[in-house]
């Protein structure tokens, strides 16, 4: 067992009280330095002398030493650095993802036996991976996302619609030729002006290079046009009622409008 002094440091975020306690008992016990807390207190009886409670790590990381420091000011001066943060527009358009819990629909594996008996079973029922490298196939091909109550089609155009239950989120009309249906999401070069949407539709912008890739659970596109790669992933939570589209790109793009 070991203990981490900057750990209870950093739980001065969740429960102030408890962890300042825990703080105080650590200063008490002599585990502090010139630098502040030592890096960690080894409590393993394995691996300590006879007649010794406990072994002391007497060196100091600066970046646990930095992690401790915010965290004080997290707790005493209202949480400074993670304003700073919020402030930057990049950091805005992920913010979302911090407010992801941990899913609960897992299974929990107790026997070493049943985690290999698991593990071979994976092996051999890999779920294939299909890759389009172009938008027009002769009939669209399609991907379907459901966690049972959200549903979404996706084609390897980009199009598709979005149902909840049997409500229709978006619409959508059956039309193999135009196959132009769906939630598109455009991007604007800011100094040339030229615009275009994360997969083919609806601009129907030729790429320099294009892919649409459908796994288990999700639904990929990356395209390339002039300096621009942008990667999209589409996803449908397993516990939310939600769909996700967050996507990346090398250069500072400006999203004109997303509908």
């Amino acid at each position: 067992m070991v203990i981490a002094p900057y750990a209870s440091a950093l739980a001065l975020m969740v429960a102030p009280e408890e962890a300042c306690l825990n703080m105080e008992k650590l200063a008490a016990a002599g585990f502090e330095g010139r630098f502040g807390f030592y890096e960690a207190i080894d409590y393993t009886p394995s691996r300590l002398p006879r007649g010794q409670s406990n072994a002391v790590i007497r060196s100091f990381m600066a970046h646990h030493q930095g992690m401790t420091l915010l965290a004080l000011a997290y707790l005493l001066l209202d949480q400074p650095m993670q304003k700073r943060f919020e402030s930057e527009p990049l950091f805005q358009a992920t913010m979302l993802l911090l407010q992801e819990r941990v899913p609960q629909a897992i299974a929990f594996y107790t026997s070493p036996t049943e985690l290999a008996d698991s593990h071979r079973e994976s092996i051999g029922m890999e779920t294939p991976v299909r890759v389009f490298n172009t938008p027009d196939t002769p009939v669209p091909e399609v991907q379907l996302l459901s966690n049972g109550r959200y549903h979404l089609m996706v084609t390897n155009a980009g199009s598709g619609y979005s149902r909840w239950k049997d409500m229709a989120i978006t619409r959508f009309r059956e039309d193999s030729t135009c196959d132009n249906y769906g939630t598109f999401c455009y991007l604007r070069d800011v100094t040339s002006g030229d615009v275009w949407s994360t997969a083919y539709q609806p601009t129907l912008k030729q790429p320099l290079h294009y892919e649409a890739i459908f796994s288990d659970g999700r639904v990929e596109f990356r395209r390339q046009d002039h300096d621009f790669d942008v990667h999209t992933k589409i996803v449908v939570s397993p516990e939310d009622d939600i769909e996700t589209a967050p996507y990346h790109h090398q250069k500072p793009l400006a999203v004109a409008k997303n509908h």
